[in-house]
C-alpha cells in the first residue's frame, strides 16, 4: 500500500537504501528543467524511523536521488524555497531497496534518436531559439545545434542508426551538408564499412567546396565571403574545422577583385608595374626579373628601441619554452612579436620614387591568406636606376654589395615566398625534404 504525498523540502533526506551509488553527479541540466517544467517525476520516499522507533518526522528518499539534489542545488541559490512541496511516493520500508533497483532497472533510456528529433520538433513548433532550448534544458547551444543537424540527416540514415546499422559518427559525418540526395549519393557510392569511414564520408561530401584554412579563404576572409551571399557549412562535430565554403566560383570572384585592388594600391604607390600571381607560376613569373637594391633609411629611435624590447621578450618565451610546452596564448604572441620585429626590420631599407618608376611588384598568397610581395622587380637585361648599368647576374657579387640587414631582410622575404609555393606544390615539398635527409646522410657517411 503506498500514497503521494506533498513533503516539504527540508523534511527530505538521502536514504542509504537507495541503490544508485554513481552515475548521478551532473545536476546542472536537470536542476535547470525542475526550473522551467516543474518536477516532472515524483520521487520515492520511507518514513525516517528516530532510534525510538518513532517516525523522526523526516522522509528518507531511496529512488530519485539526482532530482532530489537538483532541488537541494536549487533552493542553495535561493531559485527554490526550502518548503518547496516535492510530491513523493511514500513506500513501506520494508520494500524500500526493491522499489529503488526496479526504477533504475526497468526504466529504458531514450534512443539518441528520439533525442534529436525531439530537439528539432522543440524548436520548429515552439518558435524558441536555440539559446532559449538550451537554457531550458541546462545545455549548450551547441549541443542543441548539434542535434538539430543530426535531425536534418535523411530520414533512412536516421532510421539505420535506429536499426544499428550505421554508427553515430558515421551520421555525424553525413550531417556536413543538408543535402540529402547528395548524403545518399555519397553511401550508396561505397559499399564496404572501410570506405564508409567518418573521414571519407566528409571528403567526398566536401570535393566541391573550399575548406575556410584555405589560403584563398585566408586572403578574402570568411567574413567577406558570407557578406557577399556565400554559403558556409560548418562541421558541428569537429572543433578543430573551421568550415567549408560552398560557393568555390563565388570565392574565385572575390579572390580576383582583392586582387585588383592590390594592384591599384600598389601602382597608386608610384610601382610601374603589379601583377598578382596565386597558382604555381609565381616562380616561374620571378625567373624573368632582377631585383633592385633599395636604400637604406636610418630608423626612428623609438622604432630601434621597440625591437629591443621585443627581440628580449622573444628571448626569453624561448627560454621558457625549454623546460615548458608553451601555451596557445604564448605561441599567439610569439608571433605577434616576430610579425611585429619582420616590419620593423623591413622599414630599414625603402625603394626610391625613381625605382619605383622602372620597376614592379609581384604578389602571392602566403600559407596564412596574407599577401607576400616581391618588390622592385626589373625585367632582366633592363638597365634600372639602381643597377649603374651592370647587367651582370652574379648573386656572388651582388652579396659582396649588400649590407647584412639587406641580405637578413631578402632572406625572410625569400624563405616567405619559398613557403608560399611549396604549400601548393606538395609534391615539390616531398622532393626537396628528401633530398636534404640524403644530404645530411651523405654528410655523416663522410664524417664517419
Amino acid at each position: 500500500m503506498s500514497n503521494i504525498i506533498a513533503i516539504p523540502l527540508n523534511k527530505l533526506t538521502r536514504s542509504a537504501r537507495n541503490v544508485r551509488k554513481s552515475g548521478g553527479d551532473s545536476i546542472d541540466d536537470l536542476a535547470t528543467s525542475i526550473l522551467v517544467h516543474g518536477l516532472i517525476h515524483n520521487l520515492t520516499v520511507v518514513e525516517q524511523q528516530a532510534e525510538n522507533g518513532e517516525n523522526s518526522g523526516k522522509y528518507e528518499v531511496v529512488a530519485g536521488g539526482r532530482r532530489f539534489a537538483a532541488l537541494q542545488r536549487l533552493a542553495k541559490q535561493k531559485k527554490v524555497p526550502k518548503t518547496f512541496a516535492v510530491p513523493c511516493h511514500v513506500v513501506d520500508p520494508a520494500t524500500a531497496t526493491e522499489t529503488s533497483l526496479a526504477e533504475n532497472i526497468i526504466r529504458v533510456a531514450m534512443h539518441p534518436a528520439d533525442q534529436f528529433i525531439a530537439f528539432h520538433d522543440l524548436v520548429v513548433q515552439s518558435g524558441l531559439s536555440i539559446d532559449d532550448v538550451a537554457a531550458r534544458f541546462g545545455v549548450s547551444p551547441l549541443f542543441v545545434r548539434q542535434r538539430l543537424k543530426l535531425a536534418n540527416v535523411a530520414p533512412r540514415f536516421v532510421r539505420a542508426y535506429r536499426a544499428e546499422e550505421i554508427r553515430l559518427d558515421q551520421l555525424e559525418a553525413l550531417a556536413i551538408t543538408d543535402d540529402h540526395q547528395a548524403q545518399e549519393k555519397v553511401w550508396d557510392s561505397l559499399h564496404h564499412d572501410w570506405e564508409r569511414s567518418p573521414h571519407n564520408l566528409r571528403s567526398l561530401l566536401t570535393e566541391k567546396h573550399v575548406n575556410a584554412s584555405d589560403r584563398r579563404a585566408r586572403f578574402v576572409g570568411v567574413d567577406a565571403y558570407v557578406a557577399a551571399g556565400g554559403m558556409l557549412e560548418r562541421d558541428l562535430f569537429d572543433e578543430e574545422n573551421e568550415g567549408y565554403l560552398a560557393d568555390s566560383a563565388l570565392l574565385d570572384r572575390l579572390v580576383t577583385e582583392r586582387s585588383a585592388s592590390l594592384v591599384a594600391d600598389l601602382e597608386a604607390q608610384g610601382w610601374a608595374s603589379a601583377e598578382v600571381h596565386l597558382e604555381n607560376d609565381y616562380w616561374e613569373a620571378l625567373e624573368k626579373y632582377n631585383t633592385l637594391r633599395p636604400v637604406p633609411v636610418d630608423l626612428d629611435q623609438a622604432l630601434l628601441t621597440e625591437a629591443d624590447k621585443l627581440s628580449a621578450d622573444l628571448d626569453a618565451m624561448d627560454q621558457a619554452s625549454e623546460n615548458d610546452e608553451p601555451s596557445e596564448e604564448a605561441e599567439r604572441r610569439r608571433d605577434e612579436i616576430e610579425n611585429r620585429l619582420d616590419e620593423i626590420e623591413a622599414g630599414k631599407t625603402e625603394f626610391t620614387s625613381e625605382q619605383k618608376s622602372q620597376a614592379g611588384v609581384i604578389v602571392t598568397i602566403g600559407h596564412n591568406g596574407k599577401p607576400v610581395y616581391r618588390c622592385g622587380l626589373v625585367e632582366r637585361g633592363a638597365k634600372g636606376p639602381s643597377t649603374n648599368g651592370d647587367e651582370s647576374n652574379s648573386s656572388e657579387q651582388e652579396k659582396e654589395d649588400l649590407s647584412g640587414a639587406l641580405v637578413q631582410d631578402l632572406t625572410t622575404q625569400r624563405t616567405a615566398a619559398l613557403r608560399a609555393a611549396l604549400s601548393v606544390r606538395p609534391d615539390i615539398a616531398l622532393i626537396a625534404i628528401t633530398h636534404n635527409l640524403a644530404a645530411q646522410i651523405g654528410r655523416l657517411r663522410i664524417i664517419g
